[in-house]
C-alpha cells in the first residue's frame, strides 16, 4: 500500500512534541487556492534523459538508494562533477547512477547488481567528500539485484508490467519485492506506514511521461506525499507545524534524532495528516473557493519541497540518519 495516512483525531491526539496549527492549514490553502501547481518533470541535467521502459526502470533503481545527504559533522558535503557542474545530494546520485548507464547498461541487470563489487560501487560514486552511508547504499543495491533476479527475471521492466498501470500496485510490488523500500515506523503500539522512496519512484515516472504511455498510471491521487525532512521544514516555515521546545531546541541546534524516535515518527505523522487535509480541501473546494479536482498529494510535495529549499529564514530541517528519506 501507499503511504497509509492515520486517523486524523487519533493521531493530533498522540502527537506531544508538536501541533498542527489549523490556521495555518487555513492559510496555506488561501495561497494555494489559484495557484498553478504542476508535477516536476524529472528531466533535468544530470538525470538520464529520455522517456523509455529503461528510463523507467532507472527512476526505481534510483530510489532504492534516494536517502541521507547531508554531511556527518566535520566532513565536507557530498557531491560530482559532471557535465562541467558540481552536484551535490539527489541530483549527485541520479547523474552518477545515469553515468554509470551510460556506461555499462548491464546496471540495469539484476545479476550485475547481485554481483556489483564493492570497487565498482566506490568508483561509480566518487566525488567531493564521502558519501553518507555508503556502506547502506551498496548493500540495498545488492538486495536489489537479488530480488529482481530471483522474481522478476532480473529486470524492473517485469516489475512495472506486473502492475498493470496501477500506481498503488506498482508501490506495494516494490514494497514486497526490495525490502528496504518497506518504510514503516511504530508508535504508541501503532503502526505507520510512509514509503516515502517507492511512492516518490512512482510520482517520477509519472512526471517524467507526463501521464502519459508508461507514466499513465490510474490511483495516482491514491498516493500520499513523501514524508521526508524538508516537508516539516517547509509546513513549519508556513506556520502549519508548531514545534515544542524540546523538539525545537534539537532540530535548531542540528541534533541528530534517532529514526524510530517517537519525534521522528511524529514530525512524519504531521506531516501527512497536515498535507492530507490540505490536499482534500482544495479538491473539495468551498463556497469561497471552486474545487480543484487536479491536485494530488504529489503536487502540494513538490511545492512544499521546493520551499523548503528556497524560500530564505527558514529553521534548520531535522535530521535522522535513515535509509527511509
Amino acid at each position: 500500500m501507499p503511504g497509509v495516512i492515520p486517523d486524523e483525531q487519533l493521531a493530533r491526539e498522540q502527537l506531544r512534541y508538536l501541533e498542527i496549527v489549523p490556521e495555518g492549514i487555513a492559510r496555506m490553502e488561501s495561497v494555494l487556492a489559484e495557484e498553478p501547481l504542476s508535477l516536476p518533470r524529472w528531466d533535468d541535467a544530470p538525470i538520464l534523459p529520455g522517456v523509455t521502459p529503461e528510463v523507467a526502470e532507472y527512476m526505481l533503481l534510483i530510489n532504492s538508494c534516494n536517502f541521507s545527504y547531508w554531511p556527518d559533522p566535520g566532513q565536507p558535503e557530498w557531491g560530482v562533477e559532471l557535465l562541467g557542474r558540481w552536484w551535490p545530494d539527489a541530483l549527485g546520485l541520479f547523474g552518477c547512477f545515469a553515468r554509470a548507464l551510460e556506461r555499462d547498461p548491464r546496471w540495469l541487470e539484476g545479476g550485475f547488481l547481485a554481483g556489483l563489487s564493492r570497487a565498482s560501487f566506490d568508483e561509480a560514486f566518487a566525488g567531493t567528500g564521502p558519501l553518507p552511508m555508503a556502506d547502506a547504499r551498496y548493500r540495498i543495491l545488492r538486495e536489489v539485484g537479488e530480488a529482481l533476479s530471483a522474481r522478476w527475471q532480473g529486470r524492473f521492466q517485469h516489475l512495472i508490467e506486473e502492475a498493470s498501470g496501477d500506481a498503488v500496485r506498482l508501490v506495494e510490488l516494490l514494497i514486497a519485492t526490495v525490502p528496504p523500500f518497506n518504510d514503516v515506523r511504530e508508535l504508541g503500539g501503532a503502526i505507520y506506514a510512509f514509503h516515502k522512496r517507492p511512492q516518490l519512484a512512482v510520482a517520477m515516472i509519472c512526471g517524467r511521461f507526463e501521464r502519459r504511455g508508461l507514466g499513465d498510471l490510474r490511483r495516482f491521487e491514491e498516493l500520499t506525499v513523501f514524508a521526508d525532512y524538508m516537508l516539516p521544514r517547509a509546513l513549519r516555515g508556513a506556520g502549519i507545524l508548531r514545534y515544542g521546545e524540546e523538539l525545537a531546541r534539537i532540530i535548531d541546534a542540528e541534533q541528530e534524532i534517532p529514526q524510530g524516535h517517537p519525534m521522528e515518527v511524529e514530525l512524519r505523522q504531521a506531516t501527512l495528516i497536515s498535507t492530507q487535509r490540505i490536499v482534500t480541501d482544495l479538491v473539495q473546494g468551498s463556497e469561497a473557493r471552486s474545487p480543484r479536482p487536479e491536485i494530488t498529494a504529489s503536487h502540494l510535495d513538490h511545492y512544499l519541497w521546493r520551499a523548503g529549499f528556497s524560500q530564505p529564514g527558514l529553521r534548520p530541517f531535522h535530521r535522522t540518519r535513515t535509509t527511509s528519506y
